[in-house]
């Protein structure tokens, strides 16, 4: 196993929370030590992302995307839940001209 590289700082549901990773680690191994690490409580509900800066982070990126560039350049990184996101996207469209004009059914 490689050496730690330290503590990886994150959020999740509202709360901050670590687990201890390597500079080789990429978000999908950080996932594994969120899991084993981590109390369920902990975590969102269902399926959890990352948002990195913002930006959801998909499962495909998760093996690319490596702790040591995260931490260099001082990213901030929360766990969201995967559904949570989606009701986001609607919450986002359903406004009320939007609910007249575009998408009534869905709203």
């Amino acid at each position: 196993m490689p050496s730690k590289l330290g503590k990886f700082i994150f959020e999740s549901l509202g709360e901050r929370a670590y687990v201890d990773v390597s500079k080789d680690d990429t978000l999908a191994n950080v996932r594994a030590y969120i899991l084993e690490d981590l109390d369920t409580e902990q975590l969102p509900k269902g399926e959890f992302a990352f948002k990195v800066n913002g930006i959801r982070i998909s499962a495909k990126q998760e093996s690319k995307e490596t702790v040591h560039a995260l931490l260099e350049m001082k990213a901030t990184v929360e766990l969201i839940s995967k559904s949570k996101s989606r009701f986001v996207f609607w919450i986002a469209f359903c406004s009320p001209v939007t609910l007249t004009y575009l998408i009534p059914s869905l709203c």
